[in-house]
């Protein structure tokens, strides 16, 4: 475990606790990250924690393991040429916190690198985000 260097830093170089009023934290610096892909982390978590819990939607009442997860996200990224979608296109979604957003969201990365992400809040909340 890291001990206080000064106030709010650790010796690894994190802070752990805003400084000077500002909303910035910056994690552990002596851990390097991780240049695996959003795919790969999705098969090394599926293979650690197949049964696991994985994705909760209560309003539309979806519970997927990390098992049944994967293969929803396999299901859409594998139909994503079928609607002529083709690497180096933009395509965006607009959608609420539902199980769609998310699987659109993995399917992308697991498929192909050809989407743009924005997430704006325009306007929300209003009648069509609901």
């Amino acid at each position: 475990m890291a001990t206080e260097a000064t106030h709010g830093e650790t010796q690894a170089g994190a802070i752990i606790e805003p400084r000077d009023n500002l909303s910035y934290v910056r994690g552990a610096t002596d851990i390097p990250l991780s240049d695996a892909t959003v795919s790969q982390h999705l098969l090394d978590t599926v293979s650690q924690f197949p049964e696991r819990p994985a994705v909760v939607f209560r309003e539309q009442n979806i519970r997927w393991t990390w098992r049944e997860f994967a293969n929803e996200v396999d299901v859409l990224a594998t139909a994503l040429p079928d609607l002529g979608i083709v690497p180096g296109d933009r395509v965006g979604i607009w959608s609420p916190n539902r199980a769609e957003w998310l699987l659109t969201q993995f399917a992308r990365r697991v498929w192909a690198r050809c989407w743009s992400t924005s997430i704006r809040r325009v306007g929300w909340p209003n009648s069509n985000t609901r």
